[in-house]
């Protein structure tokens, strides 16, 4: 059993509590400065990406449906 266990363990710091194990990995570390590539447009990009959802069109949908003109709606999705 524990070298199944070593199989599936995820790397890790040494002497850190298993409580403080919960909390941080390599995952959820800041990046480094040399290992960053997004640029202001990878974030452009991605809001746009991220603003066509199903959530967004019910959001204006919604607004709309209450009797919110379109301009007002487009402020709530903002």
């Amino acid at each position: 059993m524990p070298s199944m266990l070593r199989k599936i363990e995820v790397e890790h710091d040494n002497g850190l509590s298993n409580k403080e194990l919960f909390l941080t990995n390599h995952d959820l570390k800041i990046v480094e400065p040399e290992r960053r590539q997004w640029r202001a447009f990878n974030f452009v990009g991605f809001w746009i990406a991220d603003s066509f959802n199903i959530n967004t069109w019910m959001i204006a949908a919604s607004s709309l449906d209450v009797g919110l003109s379109w301009w007002q709606a487009w402020i709530c999705v903002w």
